[in-house]
């Protein structure tokens, strides 16, 4: 989905038409999100190293989000359908206008509004159309490995340079600085099925996450 800038269009629409575009634009969204709400959320796929936040966790994160953005702002979603799925409900129930895109190797959720193919070990396979136009990313790297956290760094930096949320365990927070250039918030995420490993939520900026 995209959203319509004075720069974009004939100079000669007026603003009032400008807003009546991307209102055509955010209902169209709506539609979508309402059209995939009905469907069945799939379920963990352990080979793909899935392991979906609790209803609570993936509420906070998503709220985490909105709070950081505004009208019409641009967010990425990286491996947490959870999170994007609350983010949707959210938009929808609220009538914000975010722009919402869900990078995720998974093709069981391609049915999501906005739905990417998204393979961490081709972290630059991504549209040029996407480059440094994020305001806001949430990422959960699907494995705690440096191999796949460095990857996606690489991602991270060619998406945005704004706002970032890293969900990860703990055992991976000196590599998330390096990497990604995030420390600790005061969140620890939970999944709906008990890890033996503890996450904790990153962030690059002051993040005092309301729990």
């Amino acid at each position: 989905m995209i959203k319509f800038e004075k720069d974009d269009i004939n100079d000669d629409l007026s603003d009032k038409a400008i807003e009546a575009l991307n209102t055509v634009l955010f209902k169209k969204l709506s539609i979508e999100i309402e059209d995939s709400s009905h469907l069945h959320f799939p379920t963990e796929n352990w080979q793909l190293s899935q392991f979906w936040y609790n209803e609570t966790s993936s509420s906070i994160l998503a709220n985490e989000i909105i709070k950081n953005t505004v009208w019409g702002n641009k967010i990425g979603i990286i491996s947490a359908p959870s999170v994007y799925n609350s983010l949707l409900k959210k938009i929808k129930i609220f009538n914000l206008y975010r722009i919402c895109y869900l990078f995720e190797y998974d093709k069981r959720f391609s049915y999501f509004p906005n739905y990417i193919f998204y393979d961490y070990k081709e972290p630059l396979k991504i549209s040029k159309e996407f480059k440094d136009t994020f305001d806001f990313i949430l990422v959960d790297p699907p494995f705690l490995s440096e191999e796949c956290l460095s990857n996606i760094s690489q991602t991270l930096a060619y998406l945005t340079s704004q706002k970032i949320i890293l969900c990860t365990g703990e055992i991976m927070q000196h590599l998330a600085f390096i990497y990604a250039s995030v420390l600790p918030t005061n969140f620890c995420p939970e999944h709906e099925n008990n890890l033996a490993n503890k996450f904790l939520c990153y962030s690059n900026y002051n993040a005092k996450i309301k729990l």
